[in-house]
């Protein structure tokens, strides 16, 4: 069946590929410097950046089970140790992912050696001793690998092709072992951790009990069919450990939790099935040609609603039945095709079947691409001659390169990113939304509301659209409009209570303070216990002049949040129209000792401490105002009035 002497390679073979790969950490490196000093970006900023299980500031047990207890905690705990090593810097988050890229490569490099040498008795394996080493420099510096690797939070993509090529690896060292039961155990053991480390970081490695039993049949069996019953009870096993593991992560009852999910989209499992048939496809076409104006954050696809509309599904599913077929009628003659094709197809069936994802996302060829591509060079390689493949080998290389570098350079900001997305998926809500929050983070209001009004144009249904224009609107001054858009989003949905609160906002800012009351009102019935929310009222019903009721409200906000400085302060102001002296005092004393650079606050002080009669403090505090803004006018005028009335 093999020969247990072919993993012995020549050594001169060993120092030829240690060189090609210290090049690869070096090439790798350098394709992905443009994009290291980018900040988190999308799903980072839920993920990492926001999520406090995993600012792990004290290396201990309890730390990192809070890191662990999510889902996918392998990964999760990676992203804790680097935040405990490096604190939030997106530059070292990167790095890390660099590395563990790296690391794949090389677990890659070493399975596709060991794998010629059982395609191949020597010495004809030497032949092809280039093999793992090209295969695997084109495989990592793949433009599409840049979304993996880039994408922060697609760690766990690199996580699990990780350990799922170990996992792989030490199942055939196991099963190429001459040695006792000890040490064939522990590959064995090795390789059953590694599988539970692969899982750990993505689900879709649950598919490794397939791959195990693939490699088995093409490699060692050489596709013989009788052989395979052999492994049959592996096989029910591993479907039920697939089934088992599925039941886990989607909650114990996996059909009400994927029907669930089709409740809130507008298509039907056998419409997404369906358009995964062009997705699938147009990966293909993109392992291809990775021209960097084909590549995007956010691909907009449309949905396939029957295998005619559009005709490109039928046409689709007729290609991937034809590569099948191609990889099952030449398994014995070209095995490495055949196991690359089974690869890529098999490790798709998670994200590109029933569960109602994203329709597709770049980093999901990550894994997938990893025998396909080593495939497609053996037949490049088998089927051209030597000078004519070396060609094309190189020109490939050189433009992967340029390409990788290119795309990396539009992950240098969250701007150039979704600047980039909505260019290319200009008709799709997301990329205009995205782009728009990171404006919005730059100061460029005017432009992110252009791209909030095509969020709400593209979705005229979404309140939440609505909303944000609204935003917009009263950041850049625009009371009445905002006013307006809050009424689109809360005629779309009466109950939601952020539009309530931000249109008695932008009324109050018109001085229309009775309506302002009654939508404040609205959204304490959704939200009593909001300290913002009262404050709100409070500052309408003054602006009212209904004093006794916007007392009672600045009360219950401080009451709900005693560090509401801005209940504070209003309350303070309320209390010296009221005459109430002392009692704005020690308000403004509360405001002043919090924010030691509020001048309107030291200012009000001076003023009540002057009607208490406290001359030299009111003196004080007016200085202390002018300290902060000499040319503060309200408290030189004060300053000067008082300075007059004690020399008079």
């Amino acid at each position: 069946m093999f020969n247990n002497q072919i993993i012995k390679l020549d050594s001169t073979i060993y120092k030829e590929h240690f060189i090609l790969l210290s090049l690869l950490v070096l090439i790798i490196f350098t394709l992905y410097s443009p994009a290291l000093d980018g900040p988190f970006l999308f799903d980072d900023t839920n993920n990492i950046e926001q999520y406090p299980a995993v600012h792990m500031k004290v290396l201990s047990f309890p730390a990192l089970k809070k890191a662990a207890l999510r889902p996918r905690p392998v990964a999760m705990l990676s992203f804790a140790l680097d935040f405990y090593i490096h604190g939030l810097s997106p530059f070292w988050f990167r790095i890390t992912n660099i590395l563990i890229h790296i690391c794949t490569a090389l677990a890659l490099y070493f399975l596709l050696t060991i794998t010629i040498n059982l395609i191949f008795p020597n010495p004809e394996a030497h032949k092809f001793h280039w093999l793992p080493g090209v295969s695997t420099i084109l495989w990592a510096i793949h433009p599409l690998q840049i979304q993996s690797v880039t994408y922060i939070v697609q760690r766990m993509n690199c996580l699990a092709g990780l350990f799922l090529l170990l996992s792989l690896l030490f199942y055939i060292l196991c099963r190429l072992s001459t040695s006792n039961m000890l040490k064939r155990g522990l590959l064995a053991l090795s390789s059953l951790i590694f599988g539970i480390l692969a899982v750990g970081s993505k689900p879709n490695a649950a598919m490794l009990p397939v791959l195990i039993i693939l490699y088995e049949w093409i490699f060692f069996q050489q596709c013989n069919w009788k052989q395979i019953r052999r492994h049959i009870p592996f096989l029910l096993l591993s479907l039920l450990i697939l089934l088992g593991l599925t039941w886990y992560f989607l909650g114990g009852d996996p059909i009400a939790k994927i029907n669930s999910w089709y409740a809130k989209n507008n298509f039907t499992p056998i419409q997404r099935v369906m358009t995964e048939f062009r997705v699938v496809i147009l990966y293909l076409s993109l392992l291809a040609f990775p021209h960097p104006t084909r590549l995007n954050i956010d691909h907009d696809i449309l949905l396939s609603k029957s295998l005619t509309l559009p005709l490109s599904t039928g046409l689709s599913l007729a290609t991937i039945i034809i590569i099948l077929l191609v990889g099952i009628v030449l398994g014995r003659k070209l095995p490495l095709l055949t196991f690359g094709i089974f690869w890529f197809f098999i490790n798709l069936l998670v994200e590109s079947t029933l569960i109602p994802l994203d329709f597709i996302f770049e980093h999901r060829n990550y894994v997938p691409s990893m025998m396909l591509i080593p495939a497609a060079v053996f037949c490049l390689m088998h089927f051209f001659k030597k000078q004519a493949a070396r060609t094309v080998l190189i020109v490939t290389f050189t433009l992967f390169s340029m390409w990788t570098y290119e795309r990396n350079t539009v992950w240098q900001s969250g701007i150039t990113l979704w600047q980039d997305s909505v260019e290319k998926s200009p008709s799709k809500p997301r990329p205009h939304e995205s782009l728009a929050y990171y404006l919005e983070k730059e100061g460029r209001d005017y432009e992110s509301l252009q791209h909030y009004l095509n969020v709400a144009k593209l979705t005229p249904d979404n309140p939440i659209a609505w909303n944000n224009v609204g935003n917009l609107y009263m950041k850049t001054g625009q009371f009445k409009a905002a006013a307006n858009s809050y009424s689109a989003a809360l005629r779309l949905r009466p109950d939601y209570k952020d539009a309530h609160n931000n249109i008695g906002n932008a009324l109050s800012r018109q001085g229309r303070f009775k309506e302002a009351v009654e939508h404040y009102k609205k959204t304490l019935q959704f939200d009593e216990k909001s300290a913002k929310v009262h404050t709100n009222l409070a500052n309408a019903l003054a602006g009212q002049g209904n004093a006794r009721e916007a007392m009672l409200h600045y009360d219950r906000a401080l009451e709900l949040a005693s560090n509401n400085m801005e209940a504070r302060y209003n309350r303070s102001i309320l209390l010296l129209r009221l005459n109430r002296f002392a009692e704005a005092e020690q308000e403004l004393l509360k405001v002043t000792q919090q924010r030691k650079n509020f001048k309107e606050g030291y200012n009000n002080l001076g003023v009540t401490q002057e009607h208490l009669g406290d001359i030299q403090k009111a003196l004080e505090n007016y200085q202390q105002a002018l300290s902060i803004d000499p040319s503060f006018l309200d408290a030189q005028k004060n300053l000067q009035r008082l300075e007059k009335r004690r020399h008079m």
